[in-house]
């Protein structure tokens, strides 16, 4: 395959409304994708709201939103965090269970106060 057409086809891909352009010759295929994977003008399409996750005590204690050791809460409002990243704890007959993030997102909400008590299952974080 010539150079002349892998250049035509990334060309076709920059300046059209595709997001991906495949090209078969011979024996050899090239497939071009956009980084964003967006068409020039998708961006303007309306994009489904972001959903609320919350995240729940894995038991019933004192809410503790940072490890005794560090004094420090482990996220604020607006921290980005990743899936399984460990938000704060619940402390049950001298034992801290973490609280863990299901999902990747954003704390929106911290929904219990440094002692509270919680329940099992009672929501303790909002995520977007």
């Amino acid at each position: 395959m010539k150079l002349e057409v892998i250049e035509a086809l990334a060309q076709q891909l920059q300046s059209g409304p595709l997001s991906e352009i495949a090209h078969v010759e011979g024996r050899v295929r090239v497939v071009l994708r956009r980084k964003s994977g967006l068409a020039p003008g998708a961006a303007n399409v309306a994009r489904p709201e972001q959903t609320e996750r919350v995240v729940k005590a894995p038991t019933f204690g004192l809410f503790r939103p940072a490890h005794p050791l560090r004094r420090v809460a482990e996220v604020a409002v607006g921290d980005q965090v990743g899936a399984h990243c460990i938000l704060g704890f619940v402390e049950a007959d001298s034992t801290l269970l973490a609280i863990t993030a299901e999902s990747a997102g954003t704390v929106s909400m911290v929904l219990c106060k440094e002692g509270e008590l919680v329940g099992y299952g009672q929501p303790v974080f909002r995520l977007t």
